[in-house]
């Protein structure tokens, strides 16, 4: 720096103390006040690297902010350094990942990726020269796959993927690449283990799950196994309709399968949506979704939810709620009433419509790449290759849908008759409609002019995965809003990675975007008790700046807001213990039991029933002798109660229809409709591997 500005009066200096006041604002949670500084900052300074770094991590004209960053990289880290003051951001490291952007490393790969949007490969390729070399730096490898991809150079694409298989920040989209290249080559079976891992590995919220299910069912369908592929292609076209050509591949399936006309009768899998066509299917967490070879229920599934996880029940006795594909092969049986869950993946180019690979954003309209996200590519020419778009988690994105009008005793009705019907949880039952009895006689009161005590809006939902703590989430919701006390009646989930942010300040930020999403509605936390980590050495610093954003905007929004914590009891009795405001807050707890033999019976035949299937004689022996086994054992927490049961029908499904695709004559009805003894021991055989 000049001495010349470095006096009181230069314009340095003061961009300098501009920038302190604007980490001051920064770290503190004044975010627009922070803006304000840094563009000062670099007003005096247009080479204050470390103001333009603030911009970006405000994602404030994120193009424009690396760039500058980039032109100015030798004073990258001189306030920083200056000044001992910690401060990052993050960047789209090719069209999925969320890296943070702190030295001089992350910014030159930030810089190659911006080149990625919208084509630029002679700025990508000057970029890639400043980067680390790739056989040194996996992320730099990935540019380089991620180059391959735009020339469509399947072959290359493998060779720069195959060594990122395993890597634990690149694996899923490395896997992605691997698995699409392969299937563009014709090399569907080699496709199916990349493929298949990489959903394995894929978390819930990661929008990159409708593309590695699409790809799986290319894989499965490209090696003559349609009947793997048909239910992948179901959830895909369940998340978004238009994805490529999805709705043709389906019901060329559906038309080329022998089962065509038992499913479109209403046999095994459940009408007209056997096609492919407007059938809303809801999901199940825990399922595989790989086909006939996965492993079972283990880690996280093919649906992103881990055994720790819990999706509940919706609109049916005893069986799992979410968007039927969600995690799961076993998709051959619909189950009206849970909603989709919707990608935050949208691709751009003229050939969305028109070309196989290229899939169009959910509304239909093709974005350019000043568009997207604060990717922040320029926009240039229409491009003649469809690019994935960076996306953020729907919970973040997408408004809350349009409120149904407060105060109905019909939907109140509705709603306490759907808890009825679901199978078991009696105690929760029992919780739940005295809470809604109270509410109502609190609002009679408010009516006669006598006084009420505030409703407590705050929950904490306690219990193993799998007993339906989502969908009572939800049954809450519909009576809060039925009695007028939530203007809306949509529910946000969310676990630690909505809230938590990867460094110093972005937790705030994504806590209060999240919670904003969730305002005149319901915002559910599974896995609560992971906002409060024991494990780590130092405390748990972004936990805790989380549940200190959530305890103030609870009481900030009590108005507008329910929360329910959900989770394990030894977890939620641990996160409870270490933080007392979220005692003096949640103050009203329900316990979630365990399923009981004859509850998880019964929902195995409540599911076959729901898509008019049944279990023959034999079979619902052998269900019933099943359920009481993993019971006894000890198993069925870990497995996932009703989670479990769901998953054992849709294999016994899956199995069922790999033995009638066998015959050399088209099934009846009768069998297409029948569950017999060979597929269930089959699928649990297959769940149960390895247990005894």
């Amino acid at each position: 720096m000049d001495s010349s500005d470095s006096t009181a009066g230069g314009p340095d200096r003061l961009a300098d103390r501009a920038w302190l006041r604007a980490m001051d604002a920064y770290t503190a949670g004044a975010y627009t006040r922070a803006e304000e500084e840094f563009r000062a900052a670099v007003r005096l300074d247009p080479g204050m690297a470390d103001a333009w770094l603030g911009l970006h991590a405000l994602r404030s004209d994120t193009s424009a902010a690396l760039l500058a960053m980039y032109r100015n990289q030798k004073r990258f880290g001189e306030q920083r350094r200056l000044h001992r003051r910690p401060l990052s951001s993050w960047y789209w490291l090719g069209w999925w990942v969320q890296p943070v952007l702190e030295d001089a490393r992350d910014l030159a790969l930030a810089h190659a990726s911006h080149w990625l949007d919208g084509r630029h490969l002679a700025e990508l390729d000057r970029a890639l020269e400043q980067c680390p070399a790739p056989s040194e730096d996996p992320s730099a490898q990935f540019l380089y796959a991620c180059r391959s991809y735009l020339l469509k150079d399947w072959e290359q694409l493998i060779r720069d993927t195959d060594r990122l298989l395993d890597d634990p920040l690149l694996g899923i989209e490395a896997g992605l690449f691997a698995g699409m290249a392969r299937v563009r080559l014709d090399m569907c079976a080699q496709a199916q283990g990349p493929l298949a891992a990489s959903l394995a590995r894929c978390r819930s919220e990661q929008p990159q799950r409708k593309e590695l299910r699409y790809w799986l069912a290319r894989a499965y369908e490209g090696a003559g196994r349609s009947a793997a592929a048909l239910p992948l292609y179901r959830a895909v076209h369940r998340a978004d309709p238009a994805f490529m050509d999805t709705s043709t591949r389906l019901a060329a399936i559906s038309a080329e399968d022998a089962l065509a006309d038992g499913l479109l009768a209403g046999g095994c899998s459940g009408g007209p949506e056997a096609a492919g066509v407007d059938a809303p299917e809801p999901d199940v967490v825990g399922l595989d979704g790989t086909g006939l070879d996965d492993s079972g229920l283990g880690g996280n599934g093919l649906g992103g939810a881990g055994a720790g996880s819990d999706q509940g029940y919706q609109d049916d006795p005893g069986y799992v709620e979410g968007p039927l594909y969600d995690a799961g092969f076993g998709t051959g049986s619909a189950l009206a009433g849970g909603g989709p869950s919707v990608d935050a993946r949208l691709v751009d180019g003229p050939l969305a419509e028109s070309e196989p690979d290229a899939p169009a954003p959910p509304d239909g309209t093709p974005q350019t790449a000043g568009e997207r996200s604060g990717s922040g590519g320029p926009a240039g020419p229409a491009t003649t290759l469809p690019l994935p778009v960076r996306g953020e988690t729907q919970a973040r994105t997408a408004p809350p849908p349009a409120p149904r009008p407060a105060g109905d005793e019909r939907e109140l009705d509705a709603a306490l008759a759907e808890l009825s019907l679901m199978v078991g949880l009696e105690p929760v039952k029992r919780q739940v409609r005295a809470l809604s009895a109270q509410l109502r006689m609190s609002r009679l009161r408010a009516e006669q002019g006598l006084p009420v005590q505030p409703p407590k809006r705050h929950f904490v939902f306690s219990g193993p995965s799998g007993t339906g703590k989502t969908t009572v989430a939800r049954i809450l919701g519909r009576v809060f809003h039925a009695l007028g006390l939530l203007s809306g009646d949509h529910l946000v989930e969310a676990q630690r990675a909505d809230l938590v942010g990867e460094f110093l300040g972005q937790t705030a930020v994504k806590a209060n975007e999240l919670i904003d999403s969730a305002l005149d509605g319901v915002l559910f936390i599974d896995e609560a008790y992971s906002l409060s980590n024991s494990g780590y050495t130092k405390g748990d610093a972004y936990g805790d700046e989380a549940l200190q954003v959530l305890l103030k905007r609870a009481e900030d929004n009590r108005d507008r807001l329910v929360v329910i914590l959900a989770g394990y009891p030894e977890g939620m009795n641990r996160l409870l213990a270490t933080n007392p405001g979220l005692n003096s807050r949640f103050t009203t707890r329900v316990d979630f039991p365990s399923y009981r033999p004859n509850e998880l019976t019964a929902i195995g035949a409540a599911l076959a029933g729901r898509d008019g299937d049944g279990w023959d004689e034999d079979a619902a022996e052998e269900l019933a002798s099943i359920c009481t086994h993993v019971v006894r054992e000890g198993w069925i927490d870990e497995l996932g109660n009703g989670r479990f049961i769901r998953t054992l029908y849709e294999k016994s499904c899956a199995y069922r229809d790999l033995r009638l695709s066998l015959l050399r004559e088209p099934p009846g009805r009768e069998d297409l409709a029948t569950l017999r003894l060979p597929d269930l021991v089959q699928a649990y055989g297959e769940l149960i591997d390895g247990r005894g």
